[in-house]
């Protein structure tokens, strides 16, 4: 038999779970870009590493600014 949580329960709960999902998404936009960044920014040519890593990051910013904002959609609803 299940018991219904309390209100206040079920808010802090969605609440944790929010932050942790966000947390995640943060973590590996992150940890995505930092791992790009180390194998194609060559410090002697940093203008034409950027070049080719700008668009990359772009993507890779917008993917997870997607998540970010789908996940806070779920949230608030």
């Amino acid at each position: 038999m299940t018991m219904p949580i309390p209100a206040d329960v079920a808010s802090s709960m969605l609440f944790w779970r929010y932050q942790n999902n966000q947390d995640i998404i943060a973590t590996r936009v992150s940890m995505s870009i930092a791992s790009l960044w180390s194998a194609m920014v060559d410090p002697e040519h940093f203008s034409d590493s950027w070049v080719r890593l700008q668009p990359i990051v772009a993507g890779i910013v917008d993917t997870h600014h997607s998540m970010s904002a789908s996940d806070a959609a779920d949230y608030m609803g």
